[in-house]
């Protein structure tokens, strides 16, 4: 889960929706004369050097995980309108840069992801920022989606996975999500079926672990 923070925020400024493989990558802008107030960001960074977990399903069109689709919570403090995401993973092929990404977000059932609430494919932007304690390289994605209203004092999970038919290397892990320490709230999931669940673990420190993303929110 995310601690919560005010910003002048970075206003997101090209939208992604469902779209092919060849959809371009979206931009983004800091839109510097933003009323602080009408944004905030709830953040969950990658912690280096911490490792990064599976979480790919077989396409937008059909999110039945491949292995293992990976998720974690997050509370609303504002409400508002959802409005952009920025992610923390492993990306194995060049390749991948610029392929789509499968995002759902969930009720809370009991620290499990319960309802569908909302779904979309997006087409990240993309820049490599580091290396992981596997020595692997690191990148920040990060997209516009489309509004999502968020409830004030709301508990949601968000799924982030690999498009798996529209990927670099269909049946392989193109993409593993990062993980954050130490964990805040619920611990986050990893599930074959989403009706099985079960915690991560950072495999470098045998630590519970959590995913790493930040979440931009509007408020009216």
């Amino acid at each position: 889960m995310f601690s919560l923070t005010l910003i002048a925020a970075s206003i997101l400024t090209s939208a992604a929706t469902v779209a092919p493989p060849t959809t371009p990558q979206v931009s983004f802008a800091s839109d510097q004369t933003a009323n602080p107030a009408a944004f905030y960001l709830i953040r969950q960074p990658w912690t280096r050097p911490s490792a990064a977990w599976e979480s790919r399903v077989r396409a937008c069109g059909d999110p039945t995980p491949t292995s293992l689709a990976s998720m974690d919570d997050f509370n609303v403090q504002r409400g508002g309108r959802l409005i952009g995401v920025r992610w923390w993973g492993v990306l194995t092929s060049g390749a991948q840069i610029g392929k789509p990404y499968y995002i759902a977000i969930y009720s809370d059932a009991d620290c499990k992801p319960g309802n569908l609430l909302y779904r979309t494919c997006v087409v990240p932007q993309v820049r490599s920022i580091g290396v992981d304690c596997r020595d692997q390289r690191v990148f920040e994605l990060r997209t516009r989606i489309p509004a999502f209203a968020v409830g004030t004092g709301a508990h949601y999970w968000l799924q982030i996975s690999e498009d798996d038919a529209a990927s670099a290397t269909p049946g392989a892990n193109d993409f593993l999500w990062s993980m954050h320490q130490p964990v805040r709230g619920c611990r986050a999931l990893t599930t074959p079926n989403y009706v099985d669940y079960r915690p991560l673990f950072d495999p470098c420190n045998q630590r519970e672990s959590d995913l790493a993303f930040d979440l931009l929110i509007k408020t009216p």
